[in-house]
């Protein structure tokens, strides 16, 4: 007889019949400084960074004991994501369809599909993942760059936060199946499961014509680098540059850009520059750099 299968277990079992275990050889190299216990952090940033723990759901270790012949129906191209459980569980029922703006599949246990953020248009939307357990993950697909969960929308210079679309999304899911929402969810790449941080710097310009410049340097003894992605945001034209060259531009109306970077050198200083374009509209520009510590 075959019992109906935890979200444990469905998720586990996807996580390591599917997961590729990538590493990059080299990495984006910030001008950043090790500071304490070896903690990866931007030396005097010149606008605000984020530095996230990554950490596998209690579920991923589970994955080794499973019958990989039983895959269970889960999204096998999973990258980035953020999650949280709900203890007392989860009701999958049609008031959760409400959150959705495409359902991409639907059963008894779970319920998974893309739920719009405001403020962006289809091509930002997260893909959101909820069982009846209790597990909600807000995710962006392995092909895309983690560097699209910046929220561009809802950042402000100055401001001491970096704001992510998956946070906006798990909110949106709490919303919708009656549940709350951790104030910090945890993090977890499912490409890079090794990885155990994710580091990332914003920088802004807001005059016409104007260029913002910082350095960054990644170390190489003691960290070990998966991806490092870059993303732009504009409301009237603008640019980011990279050691002089120019990686990412918009010259629309609120444009989003978001990359996987070049791999640079470790242990080199490079240029990050944020270029506005003739008028005053903010551009704003982010490395986010994904790797493990040792």
């Amino acid at each position: 007889m075959r019992y109906a299968r935890s979200a444990a277990e469905q998720l586990a079992r996807f996580v390591f019949t599917h997961v590729t275990r990538v590493r990059l050889v080299g990495s984006l190299a910030l001008s950043i400084l090790v500071l304490g216990a070896a903690t990866l952090i931007f030396a005097a940033p010149p606008a605000p960074d984020a530095h996230l723990a990554l950490q596998a759901p209690s579920f991923v270790t589970a994955a080794y004991a499973s019958d990989v012949a039983q895959t269970p129906t889960f999204p096998a191209d999973i990258g980035i994501s953020a999650y949280f459980n709900a203890p007392n569980g989860i009701t999958i029922n049609n008031r959760l369809r409400g959150i959705y703006r495409t359902i991409e599949d639907q059963t008894d246990d779970y319920i998974v599909g893309s739920v719009p953020i405001e403020g962006y248009g289809t091509s930002e939307d997260v893909h959101v993942y909820i069982h009846k357990d209790g597990w909600v993950l807000a995710y962006y697909r392995s092909a895309e760059p983690a560097s699209k969960i910046v929220d561009w929308v809802g950042y402000q210079a100055g401001s001491n936060a970096v704001p992510n679309k998956l946070t906006k999304a798990l909110a949106t899911a709490a919303g919708g199946a009656g549940v709350g929402v951790p104030a910090q969810p945890s993090y977890y790449h499912f490409q890079y499961p090794e990885a155990n941080r994710m580091t990332i710097a914003v920088h802004s310009a807001n005059n016409a014509n104007r260029t913002r410049e910082f350095t960054m340097r990644l170390p190489s003894d003691g960290f070990d680098y998966y991806e490092t992605s870059y993303a732009l945001g504009c409301d009237d034209g603008g640019s980011l540059a990279i050691n002089s060259q120019e990686v990412a531009s918009c010259s629309g109306a609120e444009q989003r850009v978001a990359q996987t970077s070049p791999i640079l050198r470790t242990e080199q200083e490079h240029a990050i520059s944020v270029r506005t374009g003739f008028s005053s509209e903010p551009v704003v520009g982010a490395i986010l750099v994904i790797y493990k510590e040792q």
